[in-house]
C-alpha cells in the first residue's frame, strides 16, 4: 500500500505509539486524523504537525458508540486505520479487580477497536482498499502477571487480528491487516489512570489499598518501558508492515522465545510457564 496522499486515522494519537505513529504517516505522505480523549495534549500535538501535512484532530472516547458518528463525519474516506488505543491496570492481581476495572480497560482496548472496525471497515470493503493495523501487545500473545483486564483484551485483539486476515483473504478483498505485538516501548502506560472516567473508578476504599499495596508495581513499570524501545522506531516498522501487506510485527527475539515455550506448554499438556 503506498501512503502517499492516503488518509490515516489513528486512535490513541496523542502521546506514545500513537503519535509516533501520526508523525511516521505524515512522513510518508498521508494525511492524519489524530483521534485521542487527552483534548489538550491532542490539541498541541496536532499544533505541531500542521506543518508537515494534513492534520485533523478530534477529542474523543473510543470507547463510545457515539463518538465514532462525529469521528466519521469529521474525515475522508480513510485508507489506512491505526487501533492503537489502549489502556491497563499495573501490578493488581485478578481477585482485587473490580467490575470497574474490567469495564474500563475491555472497554477501550477491544470495545474501542471494534467500535472502529465497525464504523470503517464496511467503506474500506466496499471500495477494496484500506489497511487495518491493530496494536496488540506481546501480552496478546502472552500472559504476564499483574495485569489481566490489559492481557484479556490484547489476547482478543489477536484473534480479532488473525480472524479479520482470514476472513478477507477468503473473500478475495484487497484490504489488508496487521497485528502489532510489542514489547516494552517508552510511553506513558504507567500513567495511563489519568484517563480513566469518574464513573469506573472502584471505591475510594479500594483506590487507596491499592495504591499502597501496589505503589512498587507501578514504579517498576515506569522503569521498565523507559528502557523500552524508541516509539519512533516501531512507528517505522509498523509502517513498512503495511506497505508490504505483511501481517505480524514482533521486534523482540524474547517474545518469539517465549512463545516457543507456550506452544510447547501447550503440546505437552503442563502448567503455562510465567513469562514475567
Amino acid at each position: 500500500m503506498d501512503l502517499t496522499g492516503a488518509t490515516a486515522l489513528i486512535t490513541g494519537a496523542a502521546s506514545g505509539i500513537g503519535l509516533a505513529l501520526s508523525e511516521e504517516s505524515l512522513r510518508r505522505g498521508a494525511g492524519v486524523v489524530m483521534v485521542d480523549v487527552e483534548e489538550g495534549r491532542l490539541q498541541a500535538e496536532a499544533a505541531r504537525l500542521r506543518a508537515r501535512g494534513t492534520v485533523t484532530p478530534i477529542a474523543a472516547d473510543v470507547a463510545q458508540r457515539e463518538a465514532w458518528s462525529a469521528i466519521v463525519g469529521r474525515s475522508r474516506a480513510v485508507d489506512l486505520l491505526i487501533a492503537n488505543a489502549g489502556v491497563g491496570t499495573v501490578g493488581v492481581p485478578v481477585w482485587e479487580l473490580t467490575a470497574e476495572d474490567w469495564q474500563w480497560v475491555l472497554g477501550v482496548n477491544l470495545w474501542g477497536t471494534l467500535l472502529a472496525i465497525d464504523a470503517i471497515l464496511p467503506g474500506m470493503v466496499e471500495r477494496d482498499r484500506g489497511h487495518v493495523v491493530i496494536v496488540s501487545s506481546a501480552a496478546g500473545l502472552l500472559s504476564p502477571r499483574g495485569m489481566a483486564p490489559y492481557t484479556t483484551s490484547k489476547h482478543a485483539l489477536t484473534a480479532l487480528a488473525e480472524t479479520l486476515h482470514h476472513e478477507l483473504t477468503a473473500a478475495g478483498s484487497a484490504v489488508g491487516v496487521t497485528l502489532v505485538c510489542p514489547g516494552l516501548v517508552k510511553t506513558r502506560m504507567a500513567d495511563n489512570e489519568r484517563n480513566r472516567p469518574p464513573s469506573f473508578e472502584p471505591p475510594a476504599a479500594v483506590r487507596e489499598a491499592r495504591r499502597r499495596a501496589h505503589e512498587g508495581d507501578i514504579e517498576a513499570m515506569r522503569l521498565a518501558v523507559a528502557s523500552g524501545r524508541d516509539p519512533a522506531e516501531l512507528a517505522r516498522q509498523t509502517l513498512d508492515a503495511v506497505e508490504q501487506s505483511r501481517f505480524y510485527v514482533i521486534l523482540d527475539d524474547w517474545i518469539k522465545d517465549a512463545m516457543s515455550t507456550r506452544a510447547a506448554d501447550i503440546a505437552k499438556g503442563r502448567p503455562p510457564t510465567d513469562p514475567s
